[in-house]
Formats: structure tokens, C-alpha cells, sequence
């Protein structure tokens, strides 16, 4: 934990103090931190030695109030008390983020058209018996050999039909999440 992160999390659990008294008690660590990085501390060291920021906070608040329950995984060191704290890196995020797309984008397509492809061949070969049967009733004649490669072709339509499917159930999954990754980096979540 870095100074940046010990400070926020221990003035977000001091929040039950009133105002003036929160400042002094974070105006007396501030001035801690400066006197330890001067002295050649490092801000690891220096957060080693104050303890943890959420115990801190139980002994300064006590038995008065109860101390906000927050997790530690909140802190954001980019959106602080200023409005437009962060958006220049938000910003940067997403024109990376359409520069990935423009990649990403035709190979995922790409991919789905292989799927469709392999599902297309494979109901086509499954449908093979029943070719056969109107190239007999056309022709007239029965072929022992066109029957025996209409059922091979059958069983490898039935496999590329079983391959299709769990393909699509790879794709569909895969392209649901980075639709997903795709909202959070643009909203700023990820």
C-alpha cells in the first residue's frame, strides 16, 4: 500500500468525525509521511509502520460511531475530489481500445464465418441420403457405392455438425466477453 492509497482509505473510514477534526488527524499524517520521505523512508515502509489505515480509524473514532464497512479494492487513485480527474487516461484506453477493434474485429468475423461454413457443409452432408434417394428416384437405378458414400458422408456431416456446435458455443462465449471487456474499458470499469 502507497501513501496515496493509506490516506484515502483511512479518511474514507474517518467520515463519522466532523469535518474540522477529519482535517487536523490527516493534516498530522500528511506531515508524517513528508517527515519519514525526507528522512529516506520509503511510503511502503512508512504505511508499515502506522499499521493498518482501517484499525487506525477504529481507535481514533472508538465506541462513538460506527466505522463505514468499505472494502480495501475501492480505492481509485484517478477519481479524486477533482471532476475531470482521470479522463485523460480514459481517453487514451478507448482510442487504444479502437485501434484493438480494428484488429480483433475482422479475425473474430472471420472466425464466425469459418462456423458457418462448417455448419452450412455439415447439414449439407448430413442431407446426403436423402440425395441419394432422388438421384434413385430420377434415375431409376439403384448404385450400391452412392448409397454407401451418401452414409459416409452422412456420419461426417453428423461430426462436422457436432464440431460446429461446440465451436459455437466457444465463439458465442468468447465474443460475449470481449463485448463485455469492450463496455467496461469504454465506460472506465476495466
Amino acid at each position: 500500500m502507497n501513501k496515496a492509497q493509506f490516506i484515502w482509505l483511512l479518511n474514507s473510514q474517518l467520515t463519522p468525525l466532523r469535518e474540522e477534526e477529519r482535517r487536523e488527524l490527516m493534516a498530522d499524517y500528511e506531515a508524517h509521511f513528508a517527515f519519514g520521505l525526507q528522512n529516506g523512508k520509503t511510503e511502503e515502509e512508512i504505511v508499515n509502520e502506522l499499521g493498518d489505515p482501517v484499525e487506525l480509524a477504529k481507535e481514533i473514532v472508538g465506541d462513538r460511531y460506527e466505522v463505514p464497512n468499505l472494502n480495501r479494492q475501492t480505492y481509485q487513485p484517478y477519481s479524486s475530489n477533482r471532476p475531470n480527474a482521470g479522463k485523460g487516461r480514459s481517453a487514451i484506453k478507448v482510442t487504444a481500445l479502437v485501434f484493438l477493434n480494428l484488429l480483433a474485429v475482422p479475425i473474430g468475423l472471420a472466425a464466425w464465418c469459418v462456423w458457418f461454413s462448417l455448419a452450412l457443409a455439415g447439414g449439407a452432408l448430413i442431407l446426403a441420403p436423402l440425395l441419394f434417394a432422388v438421384d434413385t428416384a430420377l434415375t431409376q437405378a439403384f448404385d450400391a457405392s452412392k448409397m454407401y458414400a451418401s452414409i459416409l458422408l452422412t456420419g461426417l456431416g453428423i461430426l462436422l455438425a457436432l464440431g460446429a456446435a461446440k465451436l459455437f458455443r466457444i465463439f458465442k462465449k468468447t465474443s460475449a466477453a470481449y463485448i463485455r471487456w469492450n463496455a467496461d474499458v469504454s465506460k472506465g470499469r476495466a
